[in-house]
């Protein structure tokens, strides 16, 4: 029995996210790390819950850090977030929740404010990180600049869009992920999965892994040069794209 009795799954999520803002601080940058700067970071915690129906969307953008999506208990939601910055920073975050028409949209807005000369090397390190929770069922939409998207064992239909951030996926659902530089790496681990994947990035390498007895059509096209291989009976659509990167197509034992 988990030492933490059966309901301890969900408080093992919340001491996680509880302790995001220590591990971003042992990760930041050297510019904020730096001893004369230790005292005048801060890390300040945002936790938020509600509820979000099968088939509805929780879209996310996030501009100024990673993303990272895990699979939810019932129909419950949650964003949390470690934001960071100078004590100095003048500029406030705000993380905006607001019913959309098909779902939730959640929005890291930073406020306006002009920052000192002297001080915008010392103030760079400045970012949010968020963890969300997405229930099964429900779609995930994901947008960064350079930050990661993450989104791990979801049950449900993802879309990502990054322009430089690596892009992790693993769900039971569809899979559109887009980015311009980065990394994307995707991965169903159920031999019966039904459904379509497109990978696309300009420059960035793509890995897809795939359990052995999948049953795909498969088309990768890169360097200007398209191949394509039925995979088992075939019917789900998988389409890998990268102008440049490198494309690794890898099976794994189920």
């Amino acid at each position: 029995m988990d030492p933490l009795g059966r309901p301890g799954r969900r408080l093992r999520r919340r001491l996680v996210c509880c302790c995001l803002p220590l591990l971003l601080l042992a990760v930041l940058p050297s510019a904020a790390a730096a001893a004369p700067l230790k005292q005048d970071w801060r890390i300040e915690p945002f936790e938020w819950h509600g509820s979000l129906g099968a088939g509805r969307v929780l879209a996310v953008r996030n501009p100024y850090g990673d993303v990272r999506a895990r699979r939810a208990d019932g129909a419950t939601t949650a964003v949390y977030a470690a934001m960071q910055r100078h004590r100095d920073d003048p500029r406030e975050w705000t993380i905006s929740i607001a019913e959309s028409p098909d779902g939730l949209a959640v929005e890291v807005v930073l406020a306006g404010g002009a920052v000192p000369a002297a001080a915008a090397a010392d103030w760079a390190p400045r970012r949010i990180d968020m963890t969300v929770y997405v229930p099964a069922g429900a779609r995930l939409r994901a947008e960064t600049v350079d930050g990661l998207i993450e989104a791990k064992r979801l049950g449900g239909d993802v879309e990502a869009r990054s322009v430089g951030g690596e892009i992790v996926v693993t769900t039971t659902g569809s899979v559109d992920a887009r980015s311009e530089a980065g990394r994307i790496r995707y991965s169903f681990l159920d031999p019966k999965w039904v459904g379509s994947a497109r990978l696309v990035t300009r420059s960035g390498d793509i890995t897809l892994t795939l359990p052995r007895g999948a049953n795909v059509d498969l088309a990768v096209q890169t360097r200007g040069e398209t191949s394509t291989a039925v995979l088992g009976a075939g019917g789900s659509r998988v389409a890998v794209e990268s102008e440049s990167g490198k494309v690794e197509v890898q099976q794994i034992r189920s």
